[in-house]
């Protein structure tokens, strides 16, 4: 979870991103099925693992991911 309040939640070949009043803001669709995620200790990059790779988004900027929609 993002200090945002918004949870990242992984079904097998999408991240998930929902808010705190439990609306879908967006899906990430990857081409492998996500085995975890996480943020790191500052919260600048999202970190995806699947069985075949792992990933590192950046986000833009905390703001951004605060007001996603």
């Amino acid at each position: 979870m993002h200090t945002s309040g918004n949870l990242s939640a992984i079904e097998p070949d999408d991240l998930l991103v929902i808010s705190p009043e439990a609306q879908k803001l967006t899906i990430i669709r990857l081409p492998d099925p996500i085995t975890n995620c996480y943020f790191d200790d500052s919260e600048e990059y999202l970190h995806v693992t699947a069985f075949t790779y792992g990933a590192r988004f950046k986000l833009k900027q905390q703001q951004v991911w605060k007001n996603f929609r």
